[in-house]
């Protein structure tokens, strides 16, 4: 039923950015300002639900490039117990209330902080992870990447959405082996 919705609004929309162009092509009186007037009708019915998509995709690839990192500030000891396959094991833990917590041993916590909207109006989201040692607060690495949720057109569409992050979630593997050393 959404598909038939799309298909008919969207040709109700090119119907009228055609008569639209149409219709201002009649105005000038010479045919390469016809043409232009042409042109620049269609271009901007292409834009109007397609420019968060172009800027925002760039915006979330400069924000990539310049903030989205791991990065080391110390390292740690881990007990051999708690190493699978050669990267440090962590493990979820349910809170009363507040959703969950990710622990690695019994000394290591994942705090997650996440900013909605971050790259305002272009609907990009910033994660920001930070692995600290519990017994002596202290910070031992970060991560920080983006999530990008398209533009406006598919928000608003009811389709299924899905983001595409970067740096890829996956570098948390990374964050856990170079920041943890086999203890002895």
């Amino acid at each position: 039923m959404i598909g038939l919705y799309i298909l008919f609004m969207g040709t109700i929309y090119v119907l009228i950015a055609l008569s639209t162009a149409y219709w201002l092509s009649r105005i000038p009186e010479r045919q390469k300002l016809k043409t232009w007037t042409q042109i620049l009708t269609v271009l901007v019915f292409v834009l109007i639900p397609t420019w968060d998509v172009l800027l925002g995709r760039l915006y979330f690839n400069y924000l990539c490039e310049t903030e989205g990192d791991i990065k080391i500030h110390n390292q740690a000891e881990l007990p051999t117990e708690h190493w699978e396959d050669g990267v440090p094991r962590d493990r979820l833990e349910r809170l009363p209330g507040r959703g969950f917590e990710i622990l690695i041993g019994e000394k290591f916590i994942i705090e997650s902080h996440t900013i909605k909207n971050y790259g305002e109006p272009f609907r990009i989201d910033k994660e920001h992870k930070v692995l600290n040692n519990r017994v002596t607060d202290e910070v031992l690495s970060e991560f920080i990447y983006f999530i990008y949720w398209g533009g406006w057109l598919i928000n608003a569409s009811g389709l299924h959405r899905s983001g595409v992050s970067c740096p890829s979630y996956r570098l948390i593997s990374k964050l856990y082996s170079e920041t943890f050393i086999k203890e002895n």
